[in-house]
């Protein structure tokens, strides 16, 4: 919606239809930045590791479980360990 610089056919829409245009344009702009991060990971999977980018959106976009300090902390320490490995 965002490359659009008018959306006066939105707002003359049927409230569902508009709706149902909104919500599937904010899906895809969601898939697209998922698309860009997944990009990025993608430089540090070996075969070990490869996750499609199918798999990749369904656990980005999975309901999120509330995780503990340590959980997270353990994750950002396995991050920067694949980022400073240079």
């Amino acid at each position: 919606m965002k490359r659009y610089s008018n959306i006066e056919y939105i707002l003359n829409m049927d409230i569902e239809e508009g709706i149902e245009l909104i919500k599937t344009a904010f899906k895809n702009d969601t898939k697209d930045k998922l698309y860009q991060m997944y990009i990025v990971k993608s430089i540090f999977m070996s075969k070990d590791n490869y996750i499609s980018f199918d798999d990749y959106f369904k656990q980005c976009t999975a309901v999120i479980k509330i995780e503990s300090k340590e959980e997270v902390y353990n994750k950002v320490n396995s991050i920067l360990k694949q980022v400073c490995r240079s």
